[in-house]
């Protein structure tokens, strides 16, 4: 005998399991397919639940983020923005879910080439945290994380620069995380990799190496060696090597191959891979080399961030003084 369903029934039916194909998706890290599901999602709770409601906001927040790691932060700024707007309507302006929505809206900023923006949410982020968790809590470390970002000196995308302070930040995060996730966790290695990057920026390369190779042994105890997490620890080294003058930067220049493998060829972390190496190989004197990786990247560039981002301007400038 046939079941009747309601519609309010068959709604939730299948809002579940597109929410347990967009779950499945995430796992297998098929960030496409999640972004699709999502878009078919959104319509079917808005209607359900009305525009302003909380779970629509759960489905914008995950929508931003497959939006972000597609490389398309506008978007991704765009859906956080409604989503703030929700989540501060429905709970207020400081409670403990809108810290999370502003840490990813000021990585979106960002990313977007706004530097000074992203660091006012990230800093209004901390403060929120902190009214709820306390000082060593392991939430406190996201907010910490993001704001070295504003600061650190060693990247060229990076616009802000006080290294002393993205140092200090991210050895508090470090203990945070150590203490709650332990010393092997993935998110350690990731801070242990922008920690390298800090010491660089204050002229410590022995610390830094020391950092990465502690990073890139948590990464192959958790990644294939060919994935991407794994190929841009190594790219880090690559850059330890060519400016302590140890060896050659050749040594992992696979590391941009298992990117695109990865990514695709056309894909934003493929470029910044090839810049890292470009400088790596500047800085041992192949200067041909350098100047075949830059170009590679710069297209790849202009069309993700636009002709007129800080981060274009720095490879030209790269180019330029080849």
């Amino acid at each position: 005998m046939a079941v009747k369903i309601s519609g309010e029934s068959s709604i939730n039916l299948i809002a579940t399991a597109l929410t347990n194909l967009v779950i499945a998706c995430g796992d297998l890290r098929d960030h496409k397919k999640k972004k699709t599901l999502l878009e078919r999602a959104l319509p079917i709770s808005e209607k359900h639940y009305g525009p302003d409601h909380f779970e629509v906001a759960a489905i914008l927040t995950n929508l931003s983020s497959s939006y972000g790691t597609l490389g398309n932060h506008d978007k991704q700024k765009e859906l956080l923005e409604r989503t703030l707007t929700i989540k501060e309507k429905h709970y207020g302006p400081d409670h403990f879910e809108v810290p999370a929505i502003l840490t990813n809206l000021g990585t979106a900023h960002y990313a977007l080439g706004d530097p000074q923006k992203a660091k006012e949410l990230f800093e209004r982020a901390l403060v929120i945290f902190k009214k709820h968790y306390d000082s060593d809590h392991f939430e406190i470390v996201k907010p910490l994380a993001n704001l070295r970002k504003l600061v650190s000196l060693g990247n060229a995308y990076r616009n802000l620069s006080d290294p002393q302070k993205a140092k200090e930040l991210l050895e508090r995060a470090l203990v945070i995380q150590e203490k709650h996730y332990g010393p092997d966790y993935f998110e350690v290695a990731i801070t242990l990799t922008n920690l390298g990057i800090s010491h660089v920026d204050l002229g410590d390369y022995k610390k830094q190496k020391e950092l990465l190779e502690r990073a890139l042994a948590i990464k192959k105890k958790h990644y294939r060696p060919d994935h991407f997490e794994v190929a841009r620890t190594l790219a880090n080294l690559v850059l330890f090597i060519s400016f302590s003058h140890v060896g050659s930067a050749a040594a992992d220049t696979n590391t941009d191959t298992t990117a695109q493998k990865h990514y695709g060829s056309g894909h934003v972390q493929v470029a910044k891979l090839l810049a890292n190496l470009g400088i790596a190989y500047g800085a041992l004197g192949d200067h041909k080399k350098q100047e075949e990786l830059l170009e590679q990247a710069l297209p790849i560039f202009e069309k993700h961030y636009g002709p007129d981002h800080p981060g274009v301007a720095k490879l030209l400038a790269e180019l330029n003084d080849i």
